[in-house]
Parts: C-alpha cells; sequence; structure tokens
C-alpha cells in the first residue's frame, strides 16, 4: 500500500465502505468519502445487495426469500415504454421468471439511504442494465437506466417495496436511450 501504514476497511455483503487511511510517512491522515451505516442501515444495505445478486444470478428461491409477504416490485417495460407493476409472491416471482429467461442484469452504481428521515429506504443508481430485450432494442451492451430503485425495507429488514419503474410517473423513463 505504499506509505500507507493503515487502512480500515468495511465490507457490507459485497459493498465495500473505506473509512479511512492512515498516512504515518507524513504524519496525517487522509479520509476518502465514509458514510456511517446503524445496524438497521447496514441489514437493509446487504438484504438489498443479497436481492441483486440473487437477481443476476436467476436464483429464484434466494431472491424470493428476500421479500416480505405483500412486497410490491415495479420495472420498466423498454418494450412498451412503460412502468409495470407486480404485487404479491405469485406476481413477483413471475416477473424474477421472466427476467432470467431475458437475461436480465443490474449493475450497482451507487447506493444510499433515500429517506433522511428513517433507515427504512435505500435508492440505488444502475450504471448499467444488460438483457435481451435491450440487445433486440439496439443497446447489445445495455444501457444506464434513467430510473434509480427505490428499496423500501420491512421492519425484518425484508424488501417489502422494490420500486425499479416510475408507475404513476414518467413513462419516457422507461424508453431505452
Amino acid at each position: 500500500m505504499g506509505g500507507f501504514a493503515a487502512c480500515a476497511v468495511i465490507f457490507v455483503s459485497g459493498l465495500l465502505v473505506a473509512a479511512v487511511l492512515a498516512n504515518r510517512s507524513e504524519g496525517r491522515t487522509a479520509t476518502v468519502p465514509t458514510f456511517a451505516l446503524s445496524a438497521g442501515e447496514a441489514s437493509n444495505v446487504a438484504t438489498a445487495v443479497q436481492f441483486i445478486h440473487a437477481f443476476n444470478a436467476k436464483k429464484l428461491s434466494a431472491a424470493m426469500s428476500l421479500l416480505t409477504m405483500n412486497a410490491v416490485v415495479s420495472d420498466c417495460d423498454y418494450r412498451g415504454v412503460r412502468a409495470v407493476q407486480f404485487s404479491g409472491r405469485a406476481q413477483i416471482a413471475r416477473w424474477l421468471r421472466q427476467r432470467f429467461a431475458d437475461h436480465d442484469q443490474l449493475v450497482v452504481e451507487s447506493a444510499e439511504n433515500a429517506n433522511p428521515d428513517s433507515d427504512a429506504a435505500l435508492g440505488i443508481t444502475w450504471s448499467r442494465r444488460k438483457s435481451d430485450t435491450l440487445r433486440g432494442l439496439g443497446f447489445p451492451s445495455g444501457i444506464v437506466p434513467k430510473f434509480d430503485a427505490k428499496v423500501v425495507f420491512s421492519p425484518a429488514h425484508r424488501i417489502d417495496r422494490f420500486a425499479n419503474g416510475p408507475v404513476g410517473g414518467d413513462q419516457s423513463l422507461c424508453r431505452a436511450e
């Protein structure tokens, strides 16, 4: 690590959070952008990461185990240029199977607390989304989605809402570009 004497790094289920780098050779502490997570926030981040990993790995039972019984999911239908919504476990399982068959992949760019008054919501910005549908629409490398996901958690740290499409909002956000 060159001149750095210590590096505190915390892994939260696949997300890397850099804490502080101490540079003793120059007798100063260099800080990198940091944030603090409560135990609840850390559990929610871990749940979201596990869900995204299960989604990308096409693991239905793993993804479903992270949802509440009455979960709701929204997403973009890029062919129809509209948001779609799925309520309850049966509809969500059907949506997941469709996404798996389409070879859909979500790549996280960043995550942040989506509700400063609570630790129950996480905003996720995607750096890339790839699928057979997007390839068929002329995007062989996928797209950068225009809509960030908002994930709302239950007190038990399960996903209650996975809002990945603008239901009731600007449908043009579901236009692949």
